[in-house]
């Protein structure tokens, strides 16, 4: 939160390099399912004198081609047809054949010991197989002590395919996502009574939004890390990677 809200201070950028999967010919942009920070970088850079290069897999004649209308093209400098699909990679495919029976321990005792105890609402759910095991035992363990209807409605994360049946027996109302999921896309197009979509079927995700969701409008978060140090200090750095603002 506090990067994006400084691009607004003292960190404008000059030129924004963003991605879409279509536009039109007056530069109006259609963004997908993954919406992200798009948005935030954009209007930063349009409105404090700034260039932005909009990249796109495919151009189309008339905005009436475009799905949806996500970024207007008064805001957009050039678009820059790609010679192939850009590519994302998939971050939090969570495979349930890689949780452990201590995640399976930890993710009762969450349940039970917290979510059950503080009557958690809402939440941003964190990456990790520990709260992968806590969306997979909703449905049952969740179920046998009564706590369908009492905790975890109200969510601010990625969509996860482990979170489909908690959603399918009932026990989501509303998911607002940071990003989109590779897979995901049909799910979603879907379940509009659960996710925040568009008119396309396809998903809005915003990251500035859910961000500020997920830190001022939650119950809790709960998640997994790297390294913590003896100051609660958590490193989001991989080889390779700074994969958050930490």
């Amino acid at each position: 939160i506090e990067l994006y809200s400084r691009l607004y201070v003292d960190l404008s950028p000059n030129v924004a390099l963003i991605a879409g999967y279509k536009a039109d010919r007056k530069g109006n942009l259609y963004t997908g399912p993954s919406t992200e920070d798009t948005p935030a970088l954009v209007e930063a850079a349009a409105f404090h004198d700034g260039i932005v290069i909009a990249q796109v897999n495919e151009l189309v004649d008339d905005e009436c081609d475009l799905p949806r209308v996500d970024i207007p093209g008064s805001w957009i400098d050039y678009v820059v047809v790609a010679d192939k699909p850009f590519f994302i990679e998939p971050l939090f495919t969570r495979d349930p054949r890689l949780i452990k029976q201590e995640h399976i321990l930890m993710a009762m005792m969450a349940i039970k010991g917290i979510y059950a105890e503080h009557q958690v609402q809402s939440l941003n759910h964190g990456i990790g197989f520990n709260t992968a095991a806590i969306e997979l035992l909703l449905p049952t363990y969740g179920e046998q002590l009564g706590l369908k209807g009492k905790i975890c409605k109200h969510w601010t994360l990625n969509p996860h395919p482990t979170l489909i049946p908690a959603i399918e027996s009932g026990w989501v109302e509303s998911v607002h996502c940071f990003g989109g999921e590779l897979g995901m896309e049909e799910y979603i197009r879907a379940r509009p009574d659960i996710f925040f979509t568009g008119a396309d079927g396809s998903m809005r995700s915003n990251r500035a939004f859910c961000q500020l969701a997920g830190q001022y409008a939650v119950d809790m978060f709960i998640g997994s890390t790297l390294q913590v140090d003896g100051y609660a200090n958590s490193s989001t750095v991989t080889r390779g990677r700074l994969s958050g603002f930490g």
